[in-house]
């Protein structure tokens, strides 16, 4: 049963009304207990009280006991200040604290310490930064432009479906992987792949084009436009 930390109040209450249950300068028998279910409070709580009381007045000058808790000065102080950290976190450069171990260092705490604050506390938490793309102003017009030739000639308020429009683009792929993870037994030896220079290694470029399917001859008139990846921007 948790016993909770009871207000000074209500501590020299519970003792006022054990004085009156002495028998020959003792506790009566039994008296713990129904005090105990008077206040509702656990049995070991009200014998505590008893016997710091018990205990303080044979020590004390003005023949008064002290029955205050004592647990407001008890168990492990502190030893970081966690704003203080949350604050100084943000001082640090991105750079500095990409993994557990550096962020803690450049904190000055451990990093085991650093971790509970991260997983149990949630003070801190893991982020994922992708690198975004930089646009100068003339790559903003760039995109204003493609935008704006896609609008329809006859609706300016709709946009041109594509439909005479090949949109094109190319993908390469390395031949062979500079680093590669596998499994083996425990008696295996694996030979390593081997390469003139890692920089040097062969590709293949597939290159593909989207458009709507048509027939084998274009109405007359008609006008194909190509658009290629990445071309805008």
């Amino acid at each position: 049963m948790k016993r909770p930390n009871l207000s000074l109040d209500k501590r020299n209450a519970i003792w006022i009304v054990l004085q009156s249950n002495l028998k020959n300068d003792d506790i009566r028998y039994g008296a713990i207990a129904e005090v105990a279910r008077q206040f509702a409070v656990d049995r070991k709580t009200v014998s505590n009280i008893w016997h710091r009381g018990r205990k303080s007045l044979s020590t004390s000058a003005d023949g008064k006991a002290d029955v205050s808790s004592r647990r407001c000065n008890s168990g492990r102080k502190p030893m970081y200040d966690l704003a203080e950290l949350q604050r100084k976190i943000r001082t640090i450069p991105v750079r500095k604290r990409k993994t557990l171990r550096d962020t803690a260092e450049a904190l000055g705490i451990s990093p085991t310490y650093f971790f509970k604050l991260v997983r149990h506390k949630k003070l801190f938490r893991p982020v994922t930064l992708a690198v975004k793309p930089k646009l100068t102003a003339k790559h903003r017009d760039n995109r204003v432009r493609f935008v704006r030739d896609r609008v329809s000639i006859e609706n300016p308020n709709i946009f041109d479906p594509q439909y005479q429009t090949i949109h094109v683009d190319e993908k390469w792929f390395q031949q062979q992987q500079t680093k590669i993870r596998c499994y083996a037994a425990i008696d295996e030896e694996i030979k390593a792949p081997t390469t003139r220079h890692k920089s040097h290694i062969q590709k293949v470029m597939f290159l593909c084009a989207v458009a709507r399917p048509r027939r084998s001859r274009l109405r007359r008139g008609a006008v194909t436009k190509v658009s290629v990846g990445g071309g805008v921007g």
